[in-house]
């Protein structure tokens, strides 16, 4: 672990504004899901949330899916979904939400959810709430009982999205990983994680017209590549693309190893490819949120890129 980047021990900084200090760079650090299962709790939360009496017996149940699937809480929200389901489908997402009856049993819902195949939820016996269209949706992660940055930050873009932006959608949600990078969320329909962010880039998501500058230094990863350097050559071509309405990527490993050392990948879209080569660019510490000294920290890294257009 990179010592010489910790705080000293008189310090007990928020672990995202230390990682704003040192200039982390999030690409490769996102998550790799086909589905996001979202289910209603009224607060508090325990942490993590899965411990919720409400939550327990369903984890388990999402975790043996076929389907690779995330389980989070969310607040009750003005939909008055009980369950929601955000579905990776090429470049684009499709929604599906759900209100259960008080005969309706969560556990069986959510085994019904889990062992449906891709593209095959619709068919499912349960009462939908109506959601015809995508539209741009972004899942925070609020969750203050977890990490106070998450509690601050976080609540804080949610609300600021919710009373002044009433044509997007917003959930609060349970821990997402990554609350280094708070404020942090998930957004819909591309199905990509962002770090550090604000309301001016909520825009830009929203309107389609983010930057080159937004998604190398605040795009976590899209949901359809795998964490680490896979991720990181996918966000140096929409990095090259941004702007440009999103198609989902094709991404090849052509040579690399454990990650530790430069991955070379070769990323089509639209017909067009480009190699990238992706090399671990420095190890940094993923410390504690407002411990002395940041401790315990983990270890972590943070990646650089190359691209060429083929």
């Amino acid at each position: 672990m990179a010592l010489d980047l910790m705080p000293v021990s008189t310090e007990a900084p928020r672990c995202s504004e230390f990682a704003r200090s040192i200039g982390v760079l999030p690409p490769g650090s996102g998550l790799f899901l086909e589905r996001v299962i979202l289910v209603a709790v009224p607060l508090p939360w325990p942490k993590p949330a899965l411990k919720h009496e409400m939550l327990a017996p369903l984890s388990p149940l999402v975790a043996g899916s076929v389907v690779i699937s995330r389980l989070f809480a969310m607040e009750p929200n003005s939909a008055r979904s009980d369950v929601e389901v955000y579905e990776r489908s090429g470049a684009t997402t499709e929604v599906h939400r759900w209100q259960l009856a008080e005969t309706d049993d969560l556990t069986s819902a959510i085994t019904a959810i889990a062992g449906c195949p891709i593209g095959s939820l619709g068919a499912l016996p349960l009462a939908k709430v109506a959601c015809p269209t995508v539209s741009p949706t972004f899942l925070v992660c609020t969750q203050g009982s977890h990490d106070s940055c998450c509690g601050t930050s976080g609540v804080a873009l949610a609300d600021e999205i919710e009373a002044t932006r009433p044509d997007f959608v917003v959930r609060r949600v349970s821990h997402t990983g990554g609350h280094r990078f708070s404020p942090t969320f998930l957004s819909f329909p591309e199905g990509r994680m962002w770090a550090f962010a604000d309301i001016e880039l909520v825009d830009r998501i929203g309107a389609g017209t983010v930057s080159s500058h937004d998604v190398s230094n605040h795009a976590r990863g899209w949901w359809g590549a795998k964490v680490g350097p896979t991720q990181v050559a996918e966000c140096a071509v929409r990095a090259e693309r941004a702007g440009v309405a999103f198609t989902e990527p094709h991404v090849e490993p052509i040579e690399g190893n454990d990650g530790t050392l430069a991955s070379h990948f070769r990323v089509t879209s639209d017909e067009t490819s480009w190699d990238v080569h992706v090399r671990v660019k420095r190890a940094i510490p993923s410390i504690a949120c407002e411990t002395a000294g940041g401790l315990p920290a983990k270890p972590g890294r943070e990646f650089a890129w190359s691209i060429e257009r083929t």
